[in-house]
């Protein structure tokens, strides 16, 4: 990975060099239950948390592996990521 093209950006402040340490910074994986591929290591966590502090994410029922996306999260990624709107068009918010 090209750290300087992600720490260029440095979306939601989060920095390659800020989750840096034994974990692995990145790398794909399949949820066990729902069958869809999502981030995960040091990066998928550092992004979740700032989501999570934002209100861009929370999760339904305390102590569940699920999340919901958030109006607020909605636009949030839309505007900081880039990501057009209708590709979110599917994904239920609160």
């Amino acid at each position: 990975m090209d750290s300087g093209a992600w720490d260029s950006r440095r979306p939601l402040g989060i920095t390659t060099g800020a989750v840096a340490g034994r974990r692995q910074l990145a790398r794909g994986c399949v949820d066990w239950t729902a069958r869809r591929h999502h981030l995960a290591g040091a990066l998928g966590a550092a992004l979740a948390g700032r989501m999570f502090r934002q209100g861009w994410i929370t999760r339904p029922d305390a102590g569940q592996r699920a999340i919901t996306l958030t109006s607020d999260g909605k636009a949030g990624i839309i505007s900081t990521f880039g990501i057009p709107e209708a590709e979110l068009a599917a994904v239920p918010c609160r």
